[in-house]
């Protein structure tokens, strides 16, 4: 979690005079009595990255961007790699969402992906051979 965007969620932003405006704590007394739903749903209203078993969940899963309030049910979509067939023999790797609940696209595999050497090729014996002399 972002810290800044955590502090903004919890203490609001700050304002004219210098005062924070915004947060939680205007309509709770304390941290402890806020709930971790709300924390979820201000946090994904400022943007904050959210995850889940280390795989991105997309934006607005706890808020409603569209009509601007909390969501009463979470819409968690995950936001994954998935490797797909280019159609020419090939691989190629591709954003994809997946809903909670469902199989997961294939996994991205070391096999799968040709890996391009950089740099210089190496020079072939017969070439480096050609015009030169061993003799010193």
């Amino acid at each position: 979690m972002n810290a800044d965007k955590l502090h903004r969620t919890i203490y609001g932003s700050i304002g004219a005079g210098g005062k924070l405006y915004g947060g939680l704590l205007e309509k709770h007394n304390s941290v402890e009595e806020i709930p971790a739903a709300e924390i979820l749903a201000r946090y994904d209203q400022l943007g904050g990255l959210i995850t889940k078993d280390n795989r991105k969940i997309k934006t607005g899963a706890f808020y409603d961007l569209e009509h601007k309030k909390p969501r009463e049910k979470p819409e968690i979509v995950y936001l994954v790699r998935a490797v797909e067939d280019d159609g020419e023999g090939g691989v190629r790797v591709v954003n994809a969402e997946v809903k909670d609940g469902e199989a997961l696209p294939m996994e991205l595999k070391a096999k799968a992906v040709k890996k391009v050497k950089r740099g210089r090729p190496k020079k072939d014996a017969a070439k480096s051979s050609e015009g030169e002399t061993l003799e010193g």
